[in-house]
């Protein structure tokens, strides 16, 4: 290693972020500030991948990609759990119409499936059963 204070002054950078990191995800919501829990989660997301990028300083676009996909993978982590590989895309490796679709797909069934833990459904017309 050339630069050790160099090194661990990027550790510290890491450490400062994630913090930063875990105090956004933990923010609580209000019906001010948010009603919907899912715009809350992908608002999170996108705050803590800006942080993530910003504390590098300038970087190429592939820094750039890297490091906000390892900002999305702990996002994830921290706030629902570890994704399935299999199945998982992220944001960063979608352009902005799929972001668009994916993110309102997602907060479709986000909602549907809320409405079913309410009892709410399309039989009984939105009454709690």
């Amino acid at each position: 290693m050339a630069n050790p204070a160099e090194f661990m002054r990027g550790a510290a950078a890491f450490m400062s972020a994630v913090q930063a990191a875990e105090n956004i995800n933990d923010v609580p919501t209000t019906d001010a500030e948010r009603a919907d829990d899912g715009e809350r989660y992908y608002g999170d997301r996108d705050q803590i991948k800006a942080l993530f990028v910003k504390s590098m300083g300038d970087l190429t676009e592939f820094q750039c990609g890297f490091v906000a996909t390892v900002a999305e993978y702990f996002h994830m982590v921290i706030s629902s759990g570890h994704p399935n590989f299999s199945v998982w895309v992220p944001d960063t490796m979608m352009n902005a119409s799929e972001i668009k679709s994916y993110r309102g797909e997602m907060l479709r069934t986000m909602r549907e499936d809320e409405a079913e833990v309410m009892g709410w459904n399309a039989e009984n017309c939105g009454e709690v059963a």
